[in-house]
């Protein structure tokens, strides 16, 4: 069941982070490419500096999906169950609290293998909502092509995140399972209501899970650029 599957989930991601930190080199000096060429030199500031050039996008464009879609139906009559409303995101099961007891290698670790795992849990429900959107009958352009944007940002940072990763720690596992996302069969519905109901917490949680991962980078350039927490 599901709760099973985030307990594994979450156990073989703390079995890995663990084994992990035993292999963990120091970063201070290491030198980065920001494009993810390996035939360039970037310095690990820049490495970040590119990444949080793309998690920024990604943010921002999350959130303007999110209020382009509001604009085209929370004022349609019927529609005012939206305001505030949210189920869980798919994202929330596999979610790990660390205690404070935890080191700050620990907590670093599971940041960067959060990020890609959110990335990762987001490649299949983002590709069917640009699928189910490009049916409507009145398919909402804009919105398609943020999500375009979105995907290809992803993709990019996600691999950033793996070369960082790669380059820290060559030896690091990364956990290549994801979420599993449940929603194509209320994207799909012929309820109206229900289909609308989904896009929109889809889009919450997408524009969610964009915030966090913006957060994580800002706060591991502060921890591997500056050695300290901002």
């Amino acid at each position: 069941n599901a709760s099973d599957t985030s307990f594994y989930l979450a156990g073989t991601l703390l079995v890995l982070l663990v084994s992990n930190l035993v292999l963990w080199e120091n970063v201070a000096s290491i030198r980065l490419c920001p494009s993810w060429d390996s035939s360039c030199h970037g310095t690990l500031k820049n490495m970040f500096d590119y990444a949080l050039s793309l998690s920024s996008e990604l943010q921002n464009q999350t959130v303007q999906m999110l209020h382009d879609f509001l604009q085209d139906v929370q004022y349609t009559p019927g529609r005012w169950y939206l305001d505030g409303a949210q189920s869980s995101c798919h994202t929330s099961t596999f979610a790990i609290l660390l205690t404070e007891e935890e080191t700050g290698q620990m907590q670093s670790a599971f940041l960067l293998q959060e990020i890609l795992t959110m990335l990762g849990a987001w490649k299949e429900p983002l590709s069917h909502a640009v699928t189910e959107l490009s049916r409507m009958e009145e398919a909402p352009t804009a919105i398609i092509a943020k999500a375009n944007i979105v995907d290809t940002a992803m993709r990019e940072l996600q691999e950033g995140i793996r070369r960082i990763l790669g380059t820290v720690n060559p030896r690091f596992i990364e956990v290549a399972e994801y979420p599993v996302w449940k929603g194509l069969a209320s994207l799909q519905s012929p309820d109206e209501d229900l289909r609308v109901f989904a896009f929109h917490n889809l889009f919450q949680c997408l524009s969610r899970d964009s915030r966090k991962i913006n957060g994580h980078l800002k706060l591991l350039k502060c921890r591997f650029v500056y050695d300290r927490d901002c």
